[in-house]
Formats: C-alpha cells, sequence, structure tokens
C-alpha cells in the first residue's frame, strides 16, 4: 500500500515538473490558511513561498491529486493522514516551521526522487489544504 501511495504522489510531481506555464491557473484570493498557520512577521520568508507556491500552483496540485486518486494511484484520506502525522512528528519535536517545512519536502523528494522545488510547491499545496502546520491563536 506504502508503493501505491508513493507512486501516486510521485506522478503527481512528475506531472508538475512537466507542466507548462499555461497549465496554471493562479487563484485569485488570498490563501486564508496560510495565513491563519504562518506569522507572516515572524516567519516572513516560508510565509511568503508557502502563499506563493499556494496562488500559482494550488490547482494544478488538486487536480492532478484527484486524478491520481480516481485511478486508484494511492488513497487520497491515507495519503493526507501520512503527511499530517509526518508533520505531527516534527511539530511535537518543537522545529520551527522553516524546518518543517524543508523536512517534509526533504522526505517528499527522498520518496519521489524529484526536484526539491516541486517537493516544496506539494508541501505548500498540502499546509493549505490543513495537513501541515496548526493554527495559530
Amino acid at each position: 500500500l506504502r508503493v501505491d501511495i508513493e507512486r501516486g504522489i510521485r506522478k503527481v510531481i512528475e506531472n508538475l515538473s512537466r507542466a507548462k506555464t499555461t497549465d496554471f491557473e493562479q487563484l485569485s484570493y488570498e490563501p486564508v490558511a496560510v495565513e491563519k498557520k504562518i506569522n507572516r512577521q515572524s516567519n516572513t520568508f516560508l510565509f511568503n513561498t508557502v502563499v506563493f507556491n499556494v496562488t500559482l500552483y494550488y490547482r494544478f496540485v488538486e487536480n492532478n491529486m484527484k486524478k491520481m486518486s480516481k485511478v486508484k494511484a494511492f488513497n487520497d484520506d491515507l495519503l493526507r493522514a501520512q503527511i499530517k502525522a509526518s508533520y505531527r512528528k516534527l511539530a511535537d519535536k518543537k522545529m520551527p516551521k522553516e524546518l518543517i517545512y524543508q523536512a517534509l519536502s526533504e522526505r517528499l523528494k527522498q520518496i519521489t526522487k524529484q526536484d526539491i522545488s516541486y517537493c516544496y510547491i506539494v508541501i505548500s499545496y498540502f499546509a493549505q489544504s490543513c495537513e501541515v502546520f496548526d493554527v495559530t491563536t
């Protein structure tokens, strides 16, 4: 089962790496989830990176995730649970958000054998869709 998930997420990242600029549909709204999870003042670089990735790539990644799940390349609920569990492990160690973001992206790179920049985009997707980072008060 784990192999299927790895194969499925690898396919999403491969599709992202082969996409053309015209394949991306820029979101016309501010990614609210990111703003509630990453403090703009104390984590400026991370905030700007995640917001940029979400604004430009979210729809593309979301559509590819749906396609891969529909063809049973992986179980979407299980993948999200694994991403969330990986995040929780790192958060429980009280790691700074920047290091968590980097560690999750590095882990995805190890699993998929794809370029780290595409892995950052996918982890940004999971930050927006609530598997990575908790809402801050």
